[in-house]
């Protein structure tokens, strides 16, 4: 790579004659950043699944990076920045409710992940299994 206006120009870059990467904060070189900002200026990633196994260790990588963190689960994540807390309702249901917590809290994450759907079931000598 080479510096070129304070932005990475990399060459060689499969399927794409010329890909560039911005590498300031504000832009000046007038491409988009790799990730945007709520409106308070903060990074902000939604994971779904944030309280399980993988989504707790994604929201806490986020967290420790400084980045705002919303957790879309069952349970609370202690470590999130926000949680929207579902009930098990049918899924028009719950994608509203998302939405409408997002826009009560006033944040709009630049960055989804969907660490959601593992395991919940019981263990193997369960009967119903």
């Amino acid at each position: 790579p080479t510096m070129t206006s304070r932005c990475w120009i990399f060459r060689g870059v499969p399927r794409l004659p010329r890909a560039r990467r911005c590498r300031t904060t504000t832009a000046a070189c007038g491409l988009r950043r790799p990730y945007s900002t709520d409106a308070s200026g903060e990074k902000a990633v939604l994971v779904y699944g944030g309280a399980g196994g993988l989504g707790s260790g994604i929201v806490d990588t986020f967290s420790d990076a400084g980045w705002t963190t919303l957790s879309v689960d069952f349970v609370e994540n202690k470590v999130a920045s926000e949680n929207v807390i579902l009930s098990q309702g049918e899924w028009g249901e719950t994608t509203l409710a998302v939405s409408e917590e997002l826009k009560t809290k006033g944040v709009q994450p630049s960055v989804l992940i969907n660490a959601a759907g593992g395991w919940g079931g019981g263990g193997v000598s369960d009967p119903q299994l």
